[in-house]
C-alpha cells in the first residue's frame, strides 16, 4: 500500500515493512511483527493511512494501527458479541470515506469504528449485511459505497439511503460477480475492477446513459407517484406524466418546477387519477384517457370536464367507465379513442360518438374489442394492436383493410396481445411489442417472426418499442430495456447498472420527442435516453 508520503508499506509473514520510494531504503519492524496475525490462506487484509497520517491494518485477531510520529502500534478487538451478533475480531476489510467515518469489515458483518472512543459501534445505514462475510470495501468517485461479500457486491447511496445489490449484463461476467468478492478498486479513469477466486471484472459506471426522471430526482416539487402510466410532452418544454391512481404531473424541463394535479377533487372519482392518455389536438385542447371515459383538462385551473357529462354527445354511453388506452387526430381533425370496449371516433364537430367493435357473427368485424394501440403510418392508415393481433385500418372510410388471422385450432399464447406497434416505412415492416416477445408482422398483417426471451431479450412481456434512425427498436420490457438490430437481429440488454428506473416497466408509458429522445415510464419513474448518443457499456471478463 502507498501511503500519502509515497512509502510503499508491505506485510510479510515475518516482517511488516517500508520502503521510502525516493530513497530506496527498506524500514523493517519485525519486532512488532506479533501484534499482526494474518491467515496463510487467501484472504485479501488491508493496509489504509488515514487523514491523520495514521496506518491501520486489518488481521484476523482484530484492528491496529501504527502512529508513524510516535512509532507505536496497538491492537483492537472485541472478544464478545455485539448487540446486532457481530463478531469483529476477524478484520477483512476497512476504508475510510469521506465524511471519515471508519469502516470495518469482519467475516461476520459490518462495523463503524470510532477512532477517538476506540470503540466499534452499530450503525443504522449498514446493520443490513447481518453476518454476511465482508471481504471488500470501496468509496467510488461519486461517494457510494462498495461492499464485497461472498454472494457478490452491494452498493449504499448515502445521498438517499439505500442499497442495492450489484447485478450487471452478460453471463460469464454476472456469474463471475456472484462468487466470493476478493478486492475492488477504481482507477483514475473511473473504471472499477473487481477480483474474485474465479476471475477479474471491468466496471465502467461513469457511462449511465439513462436520464432518470421521478422524486428523488427533482430539486423542485414531486411527482404525486412514480409509478408512470402515461407520458406527453408540449411545445412550451413541459412534460406531462400521468400516473396509476394518483393523478397527474406537470414538470417544467427548465426549472424543473413540478405542478401535481388531483383530477379526483372535481368530482370524487378515483378512476379519473388513472391517466393512461394524454392528447394535444390541433385546436390546442388537453384530452386525458382514464380508467372512467375521457375528459378535457385546463392546465392553468386544473380543472377537468367529462365530455359525456355536459357536451351532449351522441352515442357517448360507450365512453363511461371504458378505460382509454390511447387518444390520436386524424387528418379531418377526429379524435380516436383506443379503448377496452371498442375503437372510438369522436368526429371534429364534438357531436357524435361512432364505435368499432367484434363481432362473432361477422367475419368481417374487429377481431377483438380491446385496443391498446394506435399507430399511424405516412398515408395516414392506422395500425392497431389489439389482444386478438393487428389490424390496418382506413379512418377516412372506417374499413378493415387487413387484420391477422388465428384459426380456432391455432395456438398463440400471449403473442397477440400487442401492447405497442411502430411502423417501419423503409422495410414495409410493422413491429409489435406483444405479451410474449416481439413480434414482426409482414404488410398484410401476417407474422413473420418471434422473438422472445431463449432469443437474448431480457423479458418476453414487451411494453413499448420505439425506433431509431440507425434501425435499432428500443423495447421496454418487464425486466429492464433492449435494443434490438433490425438489421442483423441482435440484442443489447440494459439494467439497473446502466441507471434504469427500476426492472418493471408499464404499458402505453412511452414517448419520442421532437429532439429525438426516447422517454420509457415504470414503476419508479422515467428514464430519458437519447439514443445517438448511447453505446452500451459492457463488462469484460478477464
Amino acid at each position: 500500500m502507498f501511503d500519502k508520503s509515497n512509502n510503499l508499506w508491505i506485510k510479510t509473514p515475518e516482517t511488516l515493512d517500508r520502503l521510502d520510494v525516493s530513497s530506496g531504503h527498506f524500514f523493517h519492524y519485525p519486532f512488532f511483527n506479533n501484534i499482526f496475525n494474518f491467515d496463510n490462506d487467501r484472504v485479501n487484509y488491508q493496509i489504509i493511512d488515514d487523514v491523520k497520517g495514521r496506518l491501520w491494518v486489518s488481521t484476523k485477531d482484530g484492528l491496529n494501527f501504527f502512529d508513524r510520529n510516535l512509532l507505536l502500534f496497538d491492537r483492537f478487538h472485541q472478544s464478545e458479541k455485539s448487540e446486532f451478533d457481530l463478531e469483529v475480531n476477524n478484520i477483512t476489510a476497512i476504508l475510510e470515506t469521506k465524511e471519515q467515518e471508519f469502516w470495518v469489515g469482519t467475516g461476520h458483518g459490518l462495523k463503524l469504528f470510532d477512532r477517538e472512543t476506540k470503540r466499534f459501534m452499530p450503525s443504522e445505514k449498514i446493520r443490513l449485511f447481518g453476518k454476511k462475510r465482508i471481504s471488500a470495501l470501496l468509496e467510488d468517485n461519486n461517494g457510494k459505497k462498495w461492499i464485497g461479500t461472498e454472494s457478490g457486491i452491494y452498493i449504499y447511496d448515502p445521498q438517499n439511503n439505500k442499497t442495492e445489490k450489484l447485478t450487471i449484463s452478460g453471463e460469464a461476467s454476472a456469474n463471475v460477480l456472484k462468487s466470493p468478492i476478493i478486492s475492488i478498486f477504481q482507477d483514475k479513469s473511473g473504471i472499477i475492477w473487481v477480483g474474485t477466486n474465479r476471475g477479474l471484472v471491468k466496471i465502467n459506471i461513469e457511462t449511465k446513459k439513462f436520464r432518470l426522471i421521478n422524486k428523488n430526482s427533482l430539486p423542485k416539487g414531486n411527482f404525486n407517484s412514480d409509478d408512470v402510466a402515461s407520458i406527453f410532452k408540449d411545445n412550451s418544454s413541459s412534460l406531462w406524466v400521468g400516473t396509476w391512481g394518483d393523478g397527474l404531473n406537470i414538470l417544467d424541463l427548465q426549472d424543473n418546477s413540478v405542478r401535481n394535479f388531483n383530477l379526483s377533487d372535481n368530482n370524487g372519482n378515483s378512476n379519473w387519477n388513472y391517466i393512461h392518455a394524454i392528447f394535444k389536438d390541433r385546436k390546442n385542447n388537453y384530452w386525458l384517457g382514464t380508467r372512467d371515459g375521457v375528459l378535457l383538462f385546463n392546465p392553468v385551473t386544473g380543472k377537468v370536464k367529462n365530455i359525456c357529462d355536459e357536451n351532449n354527445i351522441k352515442g357517448c354511453e360507450i365512453v363511461k367507465g371504458n378505460r382509454i388506452s390511447q387518444i390520436v387526430e386524424d387528418s379531418l381533425g377526429n379524435l380516436w379513442f383506443a379503448t377496452y370496449y371498442g375503437l372510438l371516433k369522436l368526429n371534429n364537430r364534438k357531436t357524435e360518438i361512432e364505435s368499432w367493435l367484434h363481432s362473432p357473427d361477422d367475419t368481417t368485424s374487429m377481431p377483438s374489442n380491446v385496443f391498446y394501440n394506435i399507430k399511424l403510418d405516412n398515408k395516414g392508415l392506422f395500425w392497431l394492436g389489439t389482444d386478438k393481433g393487428l389490424v390496418k385500418f382506413d379512418p377516412l372510410t372506417g374499413k378493415i383493410l387487413n387484420k391477422t388471422h388465428f384459426s380456432d385450432n391455432e395456438s398463440h399464447p400471449g403473442y397477440s396481445t400487442l401492447y405497442a406497434i411502430e411502423v417501419d416505412e423503409q422495410n414495409k415492416t410493422i413491429w409489435a411489442g406483444s405479451e410474449n416477445g416481439l413480434i414482426k408482422f409482414n404488410w398484410n398483417c401476417s407474422i413473420s417472426k418471434i422473438y422472445v426471451e431463449d432469443e437474448n431479450l431480457s423479458g418476453n412481456v414487451i411494453y413499448a418499442l420505439l425506433k431509431d434512425s440507425y434501425n435499432n427498436l428500443w423495447l421496454s420490457t418487464n425486466r429492464g430495456i433492449n435494443k434490438f438490430s433490425i438489421l442483423n437481429e441482435s440484442v443489447i440488454n440494459f439494467d439497473l447498472t446502466d441507471g434504469l428506473q427500476n426492472y418493471e416497466f408499464n404499458l402505453g408509458a412511452y414517448l419520442r420527442d421532437n429532439n429525438g429522445n426516447f422517454y420509457f415510464g415504470g414503476i419508479s419513474g422515467i428514464n430519458v435516453i437519447t439514443p445517438d448518443s448511447v453505446a452500451k457499456t459492457w463488462l469484460f471478463l478477464i
